[in-house]
């Protein structure tokens, strides 16, 4: 029975404390639970308000209460800007003009973007004792949990990594005398605190590559202006400008770094010297390369300036090699009827034939092939009573015509007459043998002078031939080569002397004509 009772004392003890709250206070900072976790009622003036703030109950002390709301960052405090996809803290202060002896508060905030009304990130944490998130309508609410002791209200906030735009905080508060009463207390109607994005900061030079004899240049910074620059060895960098001496920094390839509050911007400068190339080229005789501003066909050194790839004044020397085309010669003789094969064509005529192919150093190589057909041809020269064969030949073979026989002992290029008749000679190369047409001789006479008359000498060193008469007689001296031409002709008496540098070297016959003789001599200028 007792237990009954008392179940009833405590229930209506509740009753009456909610009852009192609720015509009192609107369920003010003494009921406890946030007044947006208990009434489910927005006091911050913001768009969601329902016009009702924590001044409609908590007034009547002398003095003000006022609240102030920052966002703060790992490294920096009282931001005045927002990071989209960052966490930073949201802090709330109550503060008042007066004095109490144990003061209380108490807050509800709500954070909105301004161009749409709609809510922002998320609310965690909280972080301060007596802080609590409340949900009404699936908006996010930071309010108190219980009358608090600590005036700071603080919870961390995700900002939405799509955000833009300003956005607003929006809180009401009350700074209470403790009473478990509204009167006398410092109500705060309401207030507001607006953000911005934090501005998207770049440092730019005016470009990436730079000669080490470039002036000294200050980068552009775009976004948030104040911060401290830096690097790694070897650049010289200005920290408070970003100036860059090239002419004192190493060369290599550098991040720039701008630390700006608790953010940092980056940019890459590559820093050269000037260069020295060294280079070698060829070309084929003939041919030409641009080297210093002009076409080259000489072997040399050239010099030629360029800008490379760090914008600085350099120069690459080139070493010019020519070489020279090939020409390779060969001669061949085949039999008369034979071929031969060159270059993968037989061949059978007599001819200079040429192809070019390339050599090693990737001149034209120029091959002269040079084929002789050996062949009889019917030239058969009498000079007096001699046969001469217009042939130079290995072996000859003096033959009748009449009769097909050889005639014994006639096996030179010459053959010395001894009767009229009809002749052919029969020539060879070692392989081949061919004859030549007949060739008729009726006018053979017999000379009544003796050729013991007449000296014939040659003289190499002197390159002359002397014909002299032993008995001083008058004489008719001709020259003739081996095709029966005669080349010099002269009157003479006792001795003759003739000149013999401009011929070719071969046999020729010296033709002695006198009053009652005719005499032939042959010679051989090797």
């Amino acid at each position: 029975m007792r237990q009954t009772h008392l179940f009833l004392f405590v229930a209506l003890l509740a009753f009456w404390t909610v009852l009192s709250s609720s015509i009192s206070g609107k369920y003010g900072i003494y009921a406890g639970g946030g007044h947006g976790a208990v009434m489910g009622e927005d006091l911050t003036s913001g768009p969601y308000s329902t016009g009702n703030n924590c001044a409609s109950c908590h007034n009547g002390a002398s003095g003000n209460a006022f609240i102030t709301a920052r966002l703060d960052t790992d490294d920096t405090t009282n931001v005045t800007y927002y990071v989209p996809g960052d966490t930073m803290i949201l802090r709330l202060s109550v503060n008042y003009s007066g004095s109490m002896p144990n003061p209380v508060y108490g807050i509800q905030a709500f954070m909105y973007q301004i161009s749409n009304m709609d809510t922002i990130g998320i609310f965690t944490g909280p972080n301060t004792p007596n802080t609590q998130i409340t949900l009404l309508n699936n908006r996010q609410y930071v309010e108190h949990l219980f009358p608090s002791a600590s005036n700071v209200f603080e919870v961390e906030w995700i900002a939405d990594s799509a955000l833009t735009g300003h956005i607003q905080v929006n809180y009401s508060g009350v700074a209470g005398n403790g009473n478990g009463q509204p009167d006398f207390d410092y109500g705060f109607i309401s207030g507001a605190q607006s953000f911005v994005p934090y501005p998207a900061t770049f440092i730019e030079y005016s470009q990436d590559t730079f000669c080490n004899t470039a002036n000294n240049e200050v980068p552009t910074i775009t976004g948030y202006p104040e911060g401290v620059f830096y690097s790694s060895n070897g650049l010289d960098l200005d920290s408070t400008t970003g100036e860059i001496d090239f002419g004192n920094s190493a060369p290599g390839t550098y991040t720039v770094s701008f630390d700006h509050l608790e953010y940092e911007s980056t940019t890459q400068v590559t820093i050269g010297g000037p260069d020295q190339v060294f280079e070698q080229a060829s070309i084929c005789e003939g041919d030409s390369l641009f080297l210093e501003q002009n076409w080259q066909k000489e072997a040399g050194i050239y010099l030629d300036a360029y800008t490379n790839v760090y914008g600085c004044d350099s120069i690459v020397e080139t070493t010019l090699t020519v070489n020279l085309h090939d020409e390779n010669r060969f001669e061949a003789e085949i039999c008369k009827g034979d071929s031969l094969l060159f270059r993968g064509t037989y061949y059978s005529e007599e001819d200079i034939y040429t192809d070019t192919l390339q050599n090693a150093a990737g001149c034209d190589s120029l091959i002269v092939f040079n084929l002789q057909v050996f062949e009889a041809d019917s030239g058969i020269v009498q000079i007096d009573s001699s046969l001469m064969s217009a042939n130079n030949a290995l072996t000859y073979q003096w033959k009748n015509c009449d009769t097909g026989e050889e005639i014994p002992g006639a096996n030179a290029q010459i053959y010395d007459l001894i009767e009229n008749g009809n002749f052919y000679v029969v020539i060879g190369n070692g392989e081949c043998l061919d004859s030549t047409d007949c060739f008729e001789v009726r006018n053979l006479s017999i000379s009544s002078q003796p050729a013991d008359d007449f000296f014939v000498t040659w003289h190499p060193k002197l390159k002359s031939i002397t014909v002299e008469s032993t008995k001083n007689t008058a004489y008719k001296m001709s020259l003739v080569n081996t095709l029966g031409k005669i080349l010099i002709t002269k009157n003479c008496v006792g001795l003759n002397i003739i000149s013999t540098e401009s011929l070719s070297r071969g046999q020729y016959w010296i033709i002695i004509e006198s009053d009652n003789a005719r005499h032939v001599k042959r010679i051989n200028l090797n």
